[in-house]
C-alpha cells in the first residue's frame, strides 16, 4: 500500500503561520505536522510515500529530504498549479504513480495513530474508507461529509 500525501496548497486561512512554508510545516509541539503524519505511515508499514508539493516545495523538501529519516522510499510530484487548483487535481497527477489500494492523506490534518490502525487493519475490506470527524461543528469554508443510506 502506498500512501499520498497532498501537501501543494498555500494555507492562505492559516494567516502568519503560512506566510513563508506550506501548512503541513507549522509545528505542534516543536514538530512539523508531517513529521506526524511520517511515522504513523512508518508505525503501521506504509513505506511508499508520494508527497504532492506545490507551494513552497523547496521547504518540504529540505525537511523531509528523501524519507531515509523515517526508513521511507519518498517521491516528489509537483502540482505546478497548486494555486488555481484543488486536491481532486493533485490527486489526478499521481494517477501513473498508484496502482491498487492507497492512503490520501492531507498533510495539513494531525490525527491519531488509531485512526491509521483501523484502516490498515480493514484494508483487506473492498471499498473506499474515509476519515470524518463526525464531533466538530464546521464553517462555511471546511470540506464537508454526508453520510445517506442507500437501499
Amino acid at each position: 500500500m502506498k500512501a499520498v500525501i497532498l501537501a501543494a496548497g498555500m494555507g492562505n486561512r492559516m494567516g502568519k503561520l503560512t506566510e513563508d512554508k506550506p501548512k503541513t510545516l507549522v509545528s505542534i509541539r516543536g514538530k512539523p505536522i508531517i513529521f506526524y503524519i511520517l511515522e504513523n505511515l512508518l508505525n503501521h508499514r506504509i513505506k511508499n510515500v508520494i508527497i504532492v508539493t506545490g507551494f513552497k516545495e523547496e521547504k518540504i523538501k529540505k525537511a523531509v529530504g528523501n524519507g531515509r529519516r523515517w526508513d521511507l522510499n519518498i517521491e516528489y510530484v509537483h502540482n505546478e498549479r497548486y494555486d488555481v487548483t484543488n486536491n481532486i487535481y493533485s490527486i489526478f497527477l499521481v494517477k501513473e504513480y498508484v496502482k491498487g489500494d492507497f492512503l490520501i492523506i492531507n498533510s495539513d490534518v494531525f490525527f491519531h495513530e488509531r485512526i491509521l490502525k483501523k484502516i490498515v487493519e480493514n484494508r483487506e475490506k473492498k471499498g473506499i474508507f474515509l476519515m470524518v470527524d463526525v464531533d466538530k461543528e464546521l464553517g462555511e469554508e471546511e470540506m464537508k461529509v454526508v453520510i445517506e443510506a442507500v437501499s
